[in-house]
């Protein structure tokens, strides 16, 4: 192929989607960058730990290790590790876009396909806004996957020995250790582009071999560790979590015994805030699948699971980008003996692309599980959009073009945009009830309802980022204020539990809010009550010290 011939074009580009993303940044920034999300909460405790040299503490088979490996690293004694973990969340976006430019232009021979790819990601909906808002290692993973990819081109052109095979292993598995689902994804990736590349049987087969060296033996040293605390060899635990919390529903059918009405959390989340679905010795390690009970329900949530993955996936890359993806690989199919090493990427990003659908969609979807494939499809249909790659329909690509820029400007107006919805930091009553909890002596905190803001974090799950800002430990939880007939149970259940405070999520308008109020000051004659406020609700929750 010709040399790029639109190098002014592709640096306007380029600088486009480095000021949107750098807009967005600040944008978003100053509404959430104090903010932490429940999973984040869990990668921050856990470097913590590491920080603190309590190494077995931070061994968790649930949550895959380098993202926490990489902030205790960088925080360079900060006891604000909020703030590091969203550093390295940007980092790794930023770095994802550099990457994601490298293999398109790589890919098409052409900067200016890289610069529309970059674009295309940078303005794809909900992208910066996770990058500042919450600390996941799907960033991480997403950059990692690239860097693979990279890899794995150099090892389907011709100068690609079998060296170039053994470092596509090496980032292998690196992502595994970003997170533990690019452990089997990859592997499928892998087997796909050894079959498909050039040589007899036996070269190819060598070639898997010595992409598999580095990926087993990291996982069996990180294995090995897992079994030093678990006493199991496994790889981790997020499947079989996953699919017993989520597709087969299992844990709904263990009810806590230890309390009436609330859920003993010291089970399964420590005092840094870190959850283990899987701590040691519990019953998820014995349970037994059964197949036959768990394949209808598998297929009932790729039903239901496939169709939100692939909506999100058209509203993420556009339209006209799913569109472009979709013509370039059938441009590719019909001129595959001219773009051979092109055609060969397209067939293992497509097989990854259903794999990772599939995969996803039998357990839980989250919007962020698609940032590794995201930028995949848009680099394999920033070749169509761009006229000098060659893979040009014209009336088709000017679609593709118009329903890019019509999807881009509709994912910033729409009313679930996050340029909507995050309006605001609405954890601040989080940090309020924190801020009591932090000036009061104790340690041991209850958790009784759910925030006003289930959409955007504050449901659920504000006792447990109150108790995280607050720097306490929460050690039992009830998602719903109880009713008049359950409110003895739960002065048991708090007697019993003997927290050093109480923190009741409500308005003064509703009836069960009262008059729980009223039975905790019967319950604790001593008690000290401050009020939680949010900035625009007022009013939205109690703090009760028991002064016990």
């Amino acid at each position: 192929m010709n040399p790029d011939p639109h190098r002014k074009v592709s640096n306007a580009i380029l600088l486009v989607a480095v000021l949107a993303c750098l807009f967005q940044i600040f944008w978003f920034g100053s509404k959430c960058i104090h903010q932490i999300d429940y999973d984040g909460m869990a990668y921050t405790g856990i470097a913590r730990h590491l920080s603190q040299g309590q190494f077995r503490s931070a061994i968790n088979a649930f949550r895959s290790p380098l993202l926490s490996w990489i902030i205790a690293g960088v925080s360079f004694g900060r006891s604000d590790l909020v703030w590091v973990g969203k550093w390295v969340s940007v980092s790794a976006f930023m770095l994802s876009l550099a990457l994601l430019y490298a293999f398109a232009k790589a890919l098409w021979h052409s900067g200016t396909a890289g610069a529309v790819a970059v674009l295309l990601f940078a303005l794809g909906r909900g992208h910066s806004a996770a990058a500042v808002g919450m600390v996941v290692p799907d960033f991480l993973f997403a950059t990692v996957a690239l860097a693979y990819f990279i890899a794995l081109l150099r090892c389907l052109s011709r100068g690609g020995g079998e060296k170039s095979w053994f470092y596509l292993g090496i980032v292998h598995g690196l992502a595994y250790l970003a997170k533990s689902f690019a452990l089997p994804w990859l592997a499928v990736c892998t087997l796909v582009a050894a079959t498909l590349s050039d040589g007899p049987w036996k070269k190819r087969v060598t070639r898997v071999v010595l992409a598999a060296l580095a990926p087993v033996v990291v996982t069996a040293g990180w294995a090995t560790v897992l079994h030093s605390k678990y006493g199991a060899f496994t790889a981790g635990t997020q499947l079989k979590a996953n699919l017993l919390q989520w597709t087969l529903r299992a844990y709904g059918e263990r009810p806590d015994p230890t309390y009436l009405v609330l859920t003993d959390t010291t089970k399964h989340v420590d005092e840094f805030l870190v959850d283990d679905p899987m701590p040691p010795n519990s019953w998820p390690w014995t349970y037994r699948i059964d197949v036959k009970r768990a394949l209808p329900k598998i297929i009932l949530a790729e039903k239901r699971n496939v169709p939100s993955v692939l909506k999100e996936a058209v509203i993420v890359a556009t339209p006209g980008g799913v569109l472009a993806f979709i013509f370039a690989i059938w441009t590719l199919l019909q001129k595959r003996r001219y773009y051979v090493v092109e055609w060969r990427v397209a067939v293992v990003i497509v097989t990854g692309a259903v794999s990772l659908v599939l995969a996803y969609s039998m357990l839980v979807f989250d919007a962020r599980y698609l940032f590794p494939l995201t930028p995949l499809l848009l680099a394999v249909g920033a070749g169509f959009l761009v006229l000098a790659t060659g893979l040009n329909h014209e009336a088709w690509r000017r679609i593709s073009i118009a329903l890019v820029v019509a999807g881009v400007a509709a994912s910033l107006v729409y009313p679930s945009s996050p340029f909507r919805r995050i309006s605001r930091d609405f954890q601040a009553m989080c940090y309020d009830a924190g801020a009591h909890l932090r000036v009061h002596s104790g340690s041991a905190v209850v958790s009784l309802g759910s925030g006003p803001f289930p959409d955007v974090g504050v449901g659920w799950e504000a006792g447990y980022k109150a108790a995280y800002f607050g720097g306490w430990r929460i050690i039992g939880a009830a998602q719903s204020l109880p009713s008049p007939s359950d409110s003895s149970n739960l002065m048991t259940d708090l007697r019993k539990a003997s927290p050093d405070a109480i923190l009741v999520w409500g308005k003064p308008s509703d009836a069960r809010y009262v008059g729980l109020i009223r039975h905790l000051d019967e319950q604790y004659p001593n008690r000290t009550v401050e009020t939680i406020v949010d900035p625009v609700l007022g009013e939205a929750g109690m703090v009760v010290f028991t002064n016990r």
